[in-house]
């Protein structure tokens, strides 16, 4: 499974994204330390950050960067390193020490893939996916944003397994049986 440019991906599921987005930013309470993964869905939460305004926002996106900028967002940080242009990103060994001397009281992941009968998540880039480990292993809880066509097999690079997520924000459009298997994995599932 091959990744497409962001600005492609913006428009696959273009609906589906934006009430992912908007559900995730209403989880907030408005005071926590909020990890935007790069991807659609982590700009789809970035459009609703106005809504939360007081949270502090980190990304290693720049168009995420960009849209909290634009929204008036006063508590944002953006994580450099080598330049991806696949997701319009920062990932590389710069990335990943700061990274780590950071810590999220919630992280909102995007993927390229949930198996779900193996229960884990995967991504395309196997350079983004340090990032993705470091944000799991610094976050008090993580939340993957997937539509529901995501629910399929596996990409190249496996970033985290059930066990180390505390749920999945996906639209209403998921098949009955796949809500199911991931409920009966223990996660908490967000239909939308």
């Amino acid at each position: 499974l091959v990744d497409l440019p962001n600005e492609v991906r913006k428009v696959v599921g273009a609906e589906e994204k934006r009430r992912i987005g908007a559900a995730a930013v209403d989880m907030l309470s408005g005071d926590e330390v909020v990890f935007l993964d790069a991807g659609t869905s982590g700009q789809s939460v970035a459009a609703n950050a106005h809504k939360k305004k007081s949270c502090s926002y980190v990304t290693t996106s720049l168009g995420i960067a960009n849209q909290l900028q634009s929204q008036g967002i006063k508590n944002f940080y953006v994580i450099g390193g080598s330049y991806q242009k696949i997701n319009d990103s920062f990932a590389g060994t710069l990335a990943i020490s700061a990274m780590r001397s950071l810590s999220f009281d919630i992280a909102f992941l995007c993927c390229s893939a949930i198996d779900v009968p193996k229960r884990s998540i995967s991504i395309a880039s196997e350079i983004y996916s340090q990032v993705q480990k470091e944000a799991i292993a610094n976050s008090r809880k993580i939340f993957v944003l997937a539509d529901h066509t995501k629910f399929k097999g596996t990409a190249f690079v496996k970033t985290a397994s059930f066990n180390e997520i505390f749920g999945i924000i996906t639209n209403q459009e998921l098949d009955k049986d796949t809500a199911a298997q991931v409920r009966n994995a223990g996660m908490e599932l967000v239909l939308v």
